[in-house]
């Protein structure tokens, strides 16, 4: 099972050439900074007890930053899971917050805002 978000600055409606560019530099630091991280190329894996989120950056063909998807899927300790996933979604809400950007659930079709978090939570960890 896998729950699927996105960092960013657009009108999902609209093409994503529209959106605000993000900057990458950012994005890049902060997700590559996560404890345990580990970052190859457009792409930053982190291994958590009850999660795991491969955090992509989706860079258009002229080197612009356009979204950030974060893929989250269950780690080794289900009993970790909440805890965890709630972590996972505290880092996006705080990326947003520095590339002046959004984070949105593709489950729910919302977007997470700190008063949110808990649904999102339950969305995917069941809590």
């Amino acid at each position: 099972m896998s729950y699927d978000l996105d960092v960013l600055a657009g009108d999902l409606d609209r093409d994503e050439a529209t959106w605000t560019p993000l900057d990458l530099d950012v994005a890049r630091a902060t997700l590559a900074g996560l404890p345990g991280a580990v970052a190859v190329d457009d792409e930053v894996t982190w291994e958590l007890d009850g999660a795991a989120v491969t955090f992509t950056l989706a860079v258009d063909d002229g080197g612009v930053l356009r979204a950030v998807g974060a893929t989250v899927t269950d780690g080794i300790d289900p009993s970790a899971r909440e805890r965890d996933v709630r972590r996972v979604l505290e880092v996006l809400l705080d990326l947003a917050d520095r590339l002046g950007a959004r984070v949105h659930d593709q489950q729910l079709g919302a977007d997470v805002e700190p008063a949110t978090v808990e649904e999102s939570v339950r969305s995917f960890a069941g809590g």
